[in-house]
């Protein structure tokens, strides 16, 4: 995953949950190790891509019906520039496109992750503090850790487990 695929949480959350996934891992052994880390931010960033596709569609459904409008307001009323209602359309669409971000690839002005970080932060001061986000992320954790464990560990075969029938 490239830098801006998938580090926004670890850039802007501030905390230490945050500060794991780019730097060593400095809390006390067992805190938060980086795979955690790592699964929160992915957490994260499905979220966020999933508000961005909601919002880029709703944007898409509202720009289709206006460009038609642009055009027949451009064919009456544009005289010598027919196409400037669809050039403003076209500008509203960039601006809520850079707004939007929905591939991270804007880093400059408001973006939809600029927008969220004031949440981002709450949320990981929320799990920092110990409460129910915390325990519900650990007992996620300790259940994909285990998860992850039965799959790197191969199972024995179907007939090294078969024993032989008694007639």
């Amino acid at each position: 995953m490239s830098e801006s695929e998938g580090s926004h949480t670890s850039e802007t959350a501030g905390t230490a949950a945050g500060e794991l996934a780019d730097g060593p891992d400095t809390s006390p052994p067992g805190m938060h190790p980086v795979h955690h880390v790592s699964r929160f931010s992915l957490i994260w960033a499905v979220l966020l891509f999933q508000v961005k596709l909601l919002a880029d569609g709703f944007r898409d459904l509202l720009l289709s019906p206006l460009s038609f409008g642009a055009a027949i307001l451009g064919l009456i009323f544009g005289g010598k520039e027919p196409d400037r209602y669809f050039r403003r359309l076209l500008r509203f669409g960039r601006k809520t496109d850079l707004l939007i971000n929905l591939f991270g690839q804007h880093h400059h002005g408001t973006t939809a992750e600029k927008l969220v970080q004031p949440l981002e932060r709450r949320i990981a001061e929320e799990y920092d503090k110990g409460g129910w986000l915390s325990r519900s992320a650990d007992r996620l954790n300790r259940t994909l850790d285990q998860v992850n464990k039965n799959i790197e560990t191969p199972t024995p075969s179907q007939s090294d487990c078969e024993t032989p029938l008694k007639k």
